[in-house]
Protein backbone atom coordinates (compact mmCIF):
# COMPACT_ATOMS: atom_id res chain seq x y z
CA UNK A 1 0.00 0.00 0.00
CA UNK A 2 1.57 3.11 -1.12
CA UNK A 3 2.01 6.10 1.68
CA UNK A 4 -1.12 8.51 0.80
CA UNK A 5 -0.25 12.12 0.54
CA UNK A 6 -1.46 13.92 3.54
CA UNK A 7 -0.79 14.00 6.94
CA UNK A 8 -0.44 10.48 8.95
CA UNK A 9 -4.14 9.96 9.71
CA UNK A 10 -3.35 5.98 11.05
CA UNK A 11 -2.20 7.26 14.18
CA UNK A 12 -5.94 9.13 15.01
CA UNK A 13 -7.42 5.75 14.66
CA UNK A 14 -8.16 3.55 17.58
CA UNK A 15 -10.48 0.83 17.37
CA UNK A 16 -11.43 0.48 21.20
CA UNK A 17 -13.43 3.75 20.69
CA UNK A 18 -14.53 4.42 17.00
CA UNK A 19 -16.11 2.32 15.21
CA UNK A 20 -15.66 1.74 11.53
CA UNK A 21 -17.77 4.97 10.47
CA UNK A 22 -15.48 7.41 12.62
CA UNK A 23 -12.16 5.47 11.40
CA UNK A 24 -13.18 6.07 7.76
CA UNK A 25 -14.07 9.66 8.58
CA UNK A 26 -10.56 10.66 9.84
CA UNK A 27 -9.06 8.53 6.95
CA UNK A 28 -11.51 10.64 4.49
CA UNK A 29 -10.29 13.91 5.42
CA UNK A 30 -6.42 12.89 7.17
CA UNK A 31 -7.54 13.44 10.27
CA UNK A 32 -10.39 13.91 13.21
CA UNK A 33 -12.84 15.93 13.42
CA UNK A 34 -12.05 19.56 14.14
CA UNK A 35 -13.56 22.04 16.65
CA UNK A 36 -15.34 23.52 13.69
CA UNK A 37 -17.08 20.15 12.86
CA UNK A 38 -17.73 19.18 16.83
CA UNK A 39 -19.92 22.78 16.85
CA UNK A 40 -21.25 21.72 13.54
CA UNK A 41 -22.49 18.31 14.45
CA UNK A 42 -23.95 20.68 18.16
CA UNK A 43 -25.63 23.51 16.08
CA UNK A 44 -27.27 19.95 14.32
CA UNK A 45 -28.47 18.64 17.33
CA UNK A 46 -29.32 21.52 18.88
CA UNK A 47 -31.38 22.12 15.73
CA UNK A 48 -33.62 19.23 16.05
CA UNK A 49 -34.34 19.29 19.60
CA UNK A 50 -35.69 22.84 18.86
CA UNK A 51 -37.88 21.00 15.97
CA UNK A 52 -39.24 18.32 18.30
CA UNK A 53 -39.88 21.02 20.75
CA UNK A 54 -41.78 23.35 18.65
CA UNK A 55 -44.18 20.34 17.06
CA UNK A 56 -44.73 19.80 20.43
CA UNK A 57 -45.47 23.31 21.31
CA UNK A 58 -47.63 23.34 17.89
CA UNK A 59 -49.65 20.13 18.95
CA UNK A 60 -50.94 21.65 22.52
CA UNK A 61 -51.72 24.91 20.74
CA UNK A 62 -54.05 23.49 18.73
CA UNK A 63 -55.40 21.42 21.70
CA UNK A 64 -55.97 24.61 23.36
CA UNK A 65 -57.86 26.58 20.45
CA UNK A 66 -59.92 22.97 19.88
CA UNK A 67 -61.11 22.92 23.39
CA UNK A 68 -61.66 26.56 23.88
CA UNK A 69 -63.68 26.30 20.90
CA UNK A 70 -65.71 23.60 21.81
CA UNK A 71 -66.85 25.36 24.95
CA UNK A 72 -68.40 28.24 23.06
CA UNK A 73 -69.60 26.23 20.38
CA UNK A 74 -71.82 24.21 22.98
CA UNK A 75 -72.93 27.29 24.84
CA UNK A 76 -72.32 26.17 28.48
CA UNK A 77 -73.48 28.59 30.95
CA UNK A 78 -71.05 31.26 32.02
CA UNK A 79 -70.68 29.78 35.96
CA UNK A 80 -67.76 30.90 38.07
CA UNK A 81 -65.93 27.34 37.36
CA UNK A 82 -66.66 27.67 33.91
CA UNK A 83 -64.80 31.65 33.57
CA UNK A 84 -62.22 30.44 35.61
CA UNK A 85 -61.64 26.88 33.88
CA UNK A 86 -61.78 29.12 30.62
CA UNK A 87 -59.48 32.02 31.62
CA UNK A 88 -56.81 29.29 32.82
CA UNK A 89 -56.93 27.49 29.61
CA UNK A 90 -56.50 30.67 28.09
CA UNK A 91 -53.61 31.76 30.04
CA UNK A 92 -52.06 28.82 29.06
CA UNK A 93 -52.82 29.40 25.00
CA UNK A 94 -50.66 32.80 25.08
CA UNK A 95 -47.58 31.34 27.24
CA UNK A 96 -47.49 28.45 24.62
CA UNK A 97 -47.60 31.41 21.87
CA UNK A 98 -45.25 33.02 23.56
CA UNK A 99 -42.65 30.25 23.69
CA UNK A 100 -43.51 29.37 20.32
CA UNK A 101 -42.30 32.97 19.13
CA UNK A 102 -38.90 32.16 21.64
CA UNK A 103 -38.66 28.83 19.87
CA UNK A 104 -39.16 29.79 16.53
CA UNK A 105 -36.58 32.85 16.87
CA UNK A 106 -34.43 30.25 18.66
CA UNK A 107 -34.72 27.99 15.54
CA UNK A 108 -33.54 30.54 12.78
CA UNK A 109 -30.84 31.75 14.81
CA UNK A 110 -29.16 28.12 14.93
CA UNK A 111 -30.18 27.71 11.08
CA UNK A 112 -27.50 30.86 11.01
CA UNK A 113 -25.24 29.19 12.96
CA UNK A 114 -25.64 26.28 10.98
CA UNK A 115 -24.82 28.03 7.77
CA UNK A 116 -21.58 30.12 9.57
CA UNK A 117 -20.26 26.72 10.79
CA UNK A 118 -20.88 24.68 7.62
CA UNK A 119 -18.54 27.49 5.58
CA UNK A 120 -15.74 27.34 8.38
CA UNK A 121 -15.67 23.28 8.12
CA UNK A 122 -15.95 23.33 4.19
CA UNK A 123 -12.86 25.12 4.46
CA UNK A 124 -10.98 23.13 6.60
CA UNK A 125 -11.67 19.60 4.38
CA UNK A 126 -10.36 18.64 1.33
CA UNK A 127 -12.25 18.24 -1.93
CA UNK A 128 -10.84 14.54 -2.12
CA UNK A 129 -10.25 11.30 -0.01
CA UNK A 130 -7.22 11.53 1.65
CA UNK A 131 -6.43 7.79 2.60
CA UNK A 132 -9.23 6.29 -0.02
CA UNK A 133 -7.57 3.02 -0.47
CA UNK A 134 -7.59 2.58 3.80
CA UNK A 135 -11.17 4.26 3.91
CA UNK A 136 -12.53 1.67 1.76
CA UNK A 137 -10.69 -1.55 3.06
CA UNK A 138 -11.77 -0.50 6.76
CA UNK A 139 -15.45 -0.64 5.34
CA UNK A 140 -14.59 -3.90 3.39
CA UNK A 141 -12.69 -5.20 7.04
CA UNK A 142 -16.15 -4.27 8.90
CA UNK A 143 -18.66 -5.78 6.18
CA UNK A 144 -16.36 -9.23 6.30
CA UNK A 145 -17.01 -9.00 10.56
CA UNK A 146 -20.57 -8.27 10.14
CA UNK A 147 -21.36 -10.79 7.59
CA UNK A 148 -19.34 -13.61 9.62
CA UNK A 149 -21.46 -16.02 11.37
CA UNK A 150 -19.38 -16.24 14.44
CA UNK A 151 -18.40 -12.68 14.52
CA UNK A 152 -19.81 -9.84 17.77
CA UNK A 153 -21.30 -7.94 14.79
CA UNK A 154 -19.83 -4.82 16.58
CA UNK A 155 -19.50 -2.51 13.75
CA UNK A 156 -15.68 -2.38 13.82
CA UNK A 157 -13.07 -3.91 11.66
CA UNK A 158 -11.61 -5.18 15.23
CA UNK A 159 -11.62 -9.19 15.41
CA UNK A 160 -12.67 -9.18 11.55
CA UNK A 161 -11.04 -12.72 10.66
CA UNK A 162 -10.51 -11.61 6.91
CA UNK A 163 -7.12 -12.47 5.80
CA UNK A 164 -4.69 -9.97 4.18
CA UNK A 165 -5.37 -12.01 0.77
CA UNK A 166 -8.77 -11.63 0.92
CA UNK A 167 -8.88 -7.87 1.51
CA UNK A 168 -5.84 -7.33 -1.07
CA UNK A 169 -8.12 -9.52 -3.85
CA UNK A 170 -11.14 -7.19 -3.31
CA UNK A 171 -8.98 -4.17 -3.33
CA UNK A 172 -7.58 -4.97 -6.53
CA UNK A 173 -10.90 -5.87 -7.81
CA UNK A 174 -11.97 -2.32 -6.76
CA UNK A 175 -8.83 -0.39 -8.63
CA UNK A 176 -6.82 -0.07 -5.50
CA UNK A 177 -3.01 -1.47 -5.72
CA UNK A 178 -2.28 -2.53 -2.51
CA UNK A 179 1.48 -4.16 -1.26
CA UNK A 180 0.75 -7.09 0.90
CA UNK A 181 2.93 -6.25 3.87
CA UNK A 182 1.52 -2.93 4.28
CA UNK A 183 -1.94 -4.11 3.97
CA UNK A 184 -1.15 -6.21 6.53
CA UNK A 185 0.64 -3.80 9.05
CA UNK A 186 -2.23 -1.93 8.82
CA UNK A 187 -4.97 -4.18 8.98
CA UNK A 188 -2.98 -5.34 12.37
CA UNK A 189 -3.19 -1.60 13.13
CA UNK A 190 -7.12 -2.03 12.69
CA UNK A 191 -7.53 -4.95 15.08
CA UNK A 192 -8.08 -7.45 12.44
CA UNK A 193 -8.14 -11.16 13.83
CA UNK A 194 -7.19 -12.99 10.64
CA UNK A 195 -8.57 -16.30 9.45
CA UNK A 196 -9.53 -18.70 12.87
CA UNK A 197 -7.43 -15.98 15.22
CA UNK A 198 -4.01 -16.26 13.59
CA UNK A 199 -1.46 -13.34 13.90
CA UNK A 200 -1.43 -11.25 10.51
CA UNK A 201 2.26 -9.93 11.27
CA UNK A 202 3.57 -14.07 10.98
CA UNK A 203 5.06 -14.60 7.71
CA UNK A 204 3.30 -17.67 5.64
CA UNK A 205 4.57 -21.09 5.91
Amino acid sequence: MPRPKGPGAIKFLDVTTQDDVAMRKILRRGAPPTPEEHKLNELRARRVRLMVELTNLHTKRRMLREALAAQTKAGFKTTLAHAKSEGQARNELRTVETEIERKEKALHDTDAQIEEAREQVSNHLSSSSVFPCQERAVELMALHKYLDADSDHVCSPAGSRITTQQLQAWLHAEGYHVDERQLRRFMRWCGVAGQQGKRMDLPNK
